[in-house]
Parts: C-alpha cells; sequence; structure tokens
C-alpha cells in the first residue's frame, strides 16, 4: 500500500463516500433477521466492495487491488442486490422458486457484466438482468395481488436516499411476508 500526502480533499471524499455506504448496513440486519443469508451475502459484499473502491478512489490508493478493480467488483454486487429487491417484491411464496431467481439472477449479472467489460455506459447485457426481473415484477403483480400493501412501499426509496438513513431498511421492515 502506498500512501502519499492527503489532502482535505481526500479525506472530505472518503468521509462521505462511506457514509452512504454505512446507510445500507440497517437493511441488511433486517434481512438478516429475516433469514435472508444470500441476500445478506451479496449485501455485506456490496458494502466491502464499496468501501474498499471509495478508500482507494478518494485517497489515491491501492488496497490489495486497485480502485477500478473494487469498482468491478462493486458493480456486480450493486446491480445484484437491486435485482434482489425487486425478487422479494414480487413476493413469491414459493421459496425454492426465489431461489432459483437469486442464483440465476446473481450468475446472470456476473456473466454479463465480464461481458460488457464491467462498464454500464456500453451495457448490452447486463441491463437486460434488471430490466426482466422488473417485467417478472410487473407480470406477478398483475396476475396477482402481493402478500403485501402497496401502499407501505416507500418507492421513494429507489430513486434517492431520505436524509434521515436508508429507505431499504424502512421497505424490509415495512413489509410483511
Amino acid at each position: 500500500m502506498v500512501w502519499h500526502l492527503l489532502t482535505s480533499d481526500h479525506v472530505l471524499k472518503f468521509v462521505f463516500e462511506t457514509i452512504t455506504d454505512v446507510s445500507f448496513l440497517p437493511g441488511l440486519v433486517v434481512l438478516g433477521r429475516r433469514g435472508r443469508h444470500f441476500e445478506c451475502y451479496v449485501g455485506l459484499a456490496q458494502f466491502i466492495t464499496s468501501f474498499f473502491y471509495n478508500l482507494c478512489d478518494a485517497l489515491d490508493v491501492s488496497v490489495f487491488l486497485p480502485a477500478l478493480q473494487w469498482h468491478m467488483l462493486n458493480n456486480i454486487f450493486s446491480i445484484t442486490l437491486g435485482c434482489f429487491t425487486l425478487i422479494y417484491l414480487m413476493g413469491n411464496r414459493n421459496e425454492l422458486r426465489d431461489h432459483v431467481l437469486r442464483y440465476t439472477v446473481f450468475s446472470a449479472v456476473w456473466v454479463f457484466q465480464v461481458k460488457d467489460e464491467f462498464w454500464m455506459e456500453q451495457s448490452q447485457y447486463t441491463v437486460s438482468v434488471p430490466v426482466a426481473c422488473a417485467i417478472l415484477l410487473l407480470f406477478r403483480m398483475v396476475t396477482r395481488t402481493p402478500p403485501y400493501s402497496i401502499a407501505k412501499v416507500p418507492l421513494t426509496s429507489f430513486i434517492s436516499r431520505p436524509p434521515h438513513g436508508t429507505g431499504l431498511y424502512h421497505l424490509f421492515s415495512t413489509i410483511t411476508t
């Protein structure tokens, strides 16, 4: 690890980017309490890769991997975690179906990110995974009433993070399945 002269800009960038990463931890706690272990794994991996990417990027250092490789790993886990949220909102009553969907999504995002060379600007394949999850969610909502109140789903948490914390915590703590 090579450390050089750190400026206040480096430190502020790291602090603010890390605070946004920490905002996801309460949602992971709720997932853990509900026995969603694979989602916890992906969420924790997203947190760790994001933390190290932000550390390397903000401080211009390399910690085990260079910032670009942390960013590549973070792409996989971030997209997968977003797709897991869509799968969760489907309200499937068949746990085996959810397991198959989650592992398929994780694998597809991983392979498609490699194929797209990890960049979303020129994505041809990766974008198909969240789009497919969204289409499946819409299909499930049209064909069957979800087992939760749609009015309780804070859709704004998908658009932006509220200033008082993460919307994912509120999302997973208010939806009952």
